[in-house]
């Protein structure tokens, strides 16, 4: 049989203006392997695709979650204001005691989902976890947060 190429398709025809003929050992690759590609039969060579191991694909989720994670809390952290929020949550002061238990829940949520992904036996199990957030910003505004903290 003869075997041509044409825009990275493999045909068995007679001679056709613009298909290249394969050589012979481009021809017993593609016997060999007929369903290999254009390219891989021009360069008699199987590509391998890279399948991530299951700890290289749990490493590769808890990192997700834990920048997901870090992503969230620098994007609603002022500085300046953690100090005034937790003593204002230490003394029952409701906006800073609902900003203190959103930080919270949001270091909670992030534990869980990386014992989730680490605890998995399987890459479709790990990466059934998802990997997002349920809230990404803070329940009160820097301002509210400041205002209360100030009046102890």
């Amino acid at each position: 049989m003869n075997y041509y190429i044409h825009n990275g398709i493999i045909h068995v025809t007679e001679a056709v203006l613009d298909y290249t003929p394969l050589t012979e050992e481009q021809t017993l690759f593609f016997e060999a392997n007929p369903s290999a590609s254009g390219n891989e039969v021009l360069n008699c060579e199987l590509y391998t695709l890279n399948v991530p191991t299951l700890e290289e694909q749990k490493a590769f989720l808890v990192s997700i979650v834990s920048n997901n994670y870090t992503t969230i809390v620098n994007s609603n952290v002022d500085a300046t204001l953690t100090p005034l929020v937790y003593d204002g949550a230490k003394n029952g002061l409701p906006k800073c005691t609902a900003t203190f238990n959103w930080f919270k829940q949001r270091g909670i949520e992030r534990a869980t989902k990386i014992q989730a992904i680490n605890s998995a036996t399987t890459i479709e199990e790990a990466t059934a976890v998802d990997v997002t957030f349920t809230e990404t910003v803070k329940p009160y505004t820097a301002e509210e947060l400041m205002n209360e903290a100030l009046s102890l």
